[in-house]
């Protein structure tokens, strides 16, 4: 596993690459709103991808993975958690 090194915004397209690799198929079998679960990708593969995306600033939970497990709606929780990082995260 390589160690993320670019600290900008998790793009589509490279949750696509890294879901893809995580199952073992081509990109354009991971359409923007496949069930990703149903292309294959189990509990330990979301824990993988979630870790990598904690280290990017991106914190999502396997629960919210699981709740929507579409590549859109998981770009949709990354977008929303950098969002929230990027204003403090809470209102306290």
């Amino acid at each position: 596993m390589r160690e993320e090194t670019n600290n900008g915004p998790l793009g589509l397209d490279e949750m696509r690459s890294a879901v893809a690799a995580q199952i073992g198929v081509e990109e354009s079998a991971v359409g923007d709103g496949s069930d990703l679960i149903e292309l294959g990708l189990d509990s330990m593969a979301m824990m993988t991808l979630a870790t990598r995306w904690r280290y990017r600033g991106v914190e999502v939970s396997l629960r919210e993975l699981y709740e929507n497990p579409t590549l859109l709606g998981w770009y949709e929780l990354a977008s929303r958690s950098r969002e929230e990082a990027g204003a403090g995260g809470s209102d306290r």
